[in-house]
């Protein structure tokens, strides 16, 4: 059992680094070392729970649509419909077609093909038709085909 001194601590020579103040303290004539002042400390506790309460809800990132909510996007989607139309248009259409699929949880869009001669590097789209950065179409799971011209020779 270790038994305190009992004494009057003199303090001298006090500073400040980074918001704490240290005191040098002495009792009699032996150096006990520094003192920290805790109300800096007791000051941040207190803060301390409503700051991380804060920093949880400002990391969420915004609600975005998980599925688009039409029944046919094909036809319900105003920027897919007319990226179809441009599609359509080109001289490779028949090797063109479209896959809608599932990349985090949330309904995306890709446009595929089976061209034997083309060098081609599939972008996702969300259902707003912004791409997707990062994601491979090996990400994309249950993957379907929602659309293919008339003419296409993919199988």
């Amino acid at each position: 059992m270790v038994r305190a001194r009992r004494c009057s601590l003199y303090t001298s020579g006090a500073f400040e680094w980074s918001n704490l103040k240290f005191s040098r303290c002495w009792c009699s004539d032996s150096y006990l070392g520094f003192v920290v002042s805790l109300e800096p400390i007791k000051t941040m506790t207190r803060i301390l729970p409503f700051l991380l309460v804060a920093f949880l809800f400002s990391c969420q990132e915004p609600e975005s649509p998980k599925n688009c909510a039409v029944a046919n996007p094909v036809e319900d989607l105003p920027w897919l419909k007319e990226s179809i139309k441009t599609s359509a248009a080109t001289n490779l259409a028949e090797y063109f077609y479209l896959v809608q699929g599932t990349y985090k949880g949330a309904t995306v869009f890709t446009f595929l093909n089976c061209c034997p001669f083309c060098r081609f590097f599939p972008q996702i789209l969300d259902c707003e038709g912004n791409v997707i950065t990062n994601a491979s179409i090996t990400d994309v799971t249950n993957q379907k085909v929602i659309w293919r011209p008339a003419e296409s020779v993919c199988t």
